[in-house]
């Protein structure tokens, strides 16, 4: 490849958001995010309870699944 145009700035940032969005997928999925809400976790305190994770990371993951649109966030 002998191209050396400089990148689209954009294109990069898609590609970085893309990495983060499935490694976040990737990680809700392994702790059982899903499944703990299919099962009536409806709260952050209990999809962590569920999980066996902290709260803080139930709230991350859960957050940037909603921001994906895997999830439904209600206050």
């Amino acid at each position: 490849m002998t191209d050396t145009s400089t990148p689209d700035a954009a294109r990069i940032l898609d590609i970085a958001t893309g990495y983060m969005a499935a490694k976040q997928l990737f990680q809700a999925s392994r702790i059982g995010l899903f499944a703990a809400v299919a099962d009536g976790a409806d709260t952050v305190t209990a999809i962590a309870e569920r999980c066996g994770v902290s709260e803080r990371i139930a709230r991350l993951l859960a957050d940037a699944m909603a921001a994906k649109g895997l999830l439904v966030r209600t206050d």
